[in-house]
């Protein structure tokens, strides 16, 4: 969502109370945006990536006013979280108690199944339900089972570089937890809680490089950004990405992983994609250096 389109939202919303004096909810409305625009960590090309938690903002603004918000300010802030959240953050492409019932029950009919064929998990998993990153409730929805995880981007969302065609279902990522779909999906790639292959991929798609010298003296390659950076890839994950899972047997988890991968040729998939981007492999390449490099200091 751009931020004339939340203006535009929130203007309609505020003409439609029937409030004696509506251009003062303006005109604070359009000072909070002024600031948001100002400031990196709110807004990605042209996007608006805000915080999911209003009062973090809040407070955010209230320090750069140096006193409390007045009723005017705070009362639009809680209008725009309304619009914001509502359209594009938090609804899903279908009834979202539905949806997350039916994720609920793939779970149950899968983990224990060791017959399962790779139709099956693309049904379930690739032409399934997927949830937005906030849906899964600080990852409460997601099993401690091993699995496969599918990662769908939202239909409007860019990169601000052509790495490749991103397919007409969204997809960009299939990967597997042999251990924890949780572990795996929400604590490490969703979170960058440890090292994370799609959390890396993205940042670094995003323009996004490590500190310089972070890695100096490692032959690791697993380089991380700063801690504004990856709060800013999280807010991105939170706004652009659906996701789905499926708990399976842990000795079919690879054969199926690799069949996928080959099959539907994901854009951020690399190892074992037959149309993997050159252009994805260059620009995480370039973050290794980086991340290797002398310090300056």
């Amino acid at each position: 969502m751009t931020v004339e389109e939340l203006r535009l939202k929130v203007f309609r919303d505020l003409d439609s109370r029937g409030l004696k004096n509506p251009s003062i909810r303006k005109g604070a409305f359009d000072k909070i945006l002024s600031f948001i625009q100002t400031n990196k960590i709110y807004m990605r090309n042209g996007d608006l990536i805000l915080p999911s938690d209003k009062e973090s903002l809040k407070t955010a603004y209230q320090k750069l006013k140096g006193k409390s918000l007045n009723s005017a300010e705070s009362s639009v802030i809680n209008t725009m979280y309304e619009h914001y959240k509502g359209k594009k953050l938090y609804v899903s492409e279908v009834d979202n108690k539905d949806q997350q019932n039916k994720v609920e029950e793939n779970v149950e009919t899968i983990k224990n199944d060791n017959t399962i064929k790779v139709e099956d998990i693309e049904k379930k998993l690739i032409n399934g339900n997927f949830l937005t990153v906030n849906e899964l409730e600080n990852g409460k929805k997601v099993p401690k089972d091993p699995g496969l995880y599918c990662i769908r981007i939202r239909k409007g969302v860019y990169f601000p570089k052509d790495y490749g065609k991103i397919r007409e279902d969204g997809i960009i990522y299939i990967g597997k937890a042999e251990k924890s779909l949780y572990k795996r999906l929400w604590d490490q790639e969703l979170n960058h809680n440890g090292h994370a292959t799609f959390f890396r991929s993205i940042g670094a798609m995003l323009g996004l490089r490590p500190p310089k010298g972070s890695l100096f003296g490692s032959t690791s390659r697993n380089y991380e950004f700063d801690y504004m950076d990856t709060e800013y890839i999280k807010k991105w994950m939170r706004q652009s990405l659906f996701v789905n899972f499926l708990p399976i047997p842990k000795n079919q988890i690879k054969k199926i992983e690799n069949k996928l991968i080959k099959k539907y040729c994901p854009l951020v998939n690399i190892q074992g994609n037959p149309n993997k981007s050159k252009a994805i492999q260059e620009v995480r390449k370039e973050c290794v250096k980086i991340a290797q490099s002398k310090p300056l200091n």
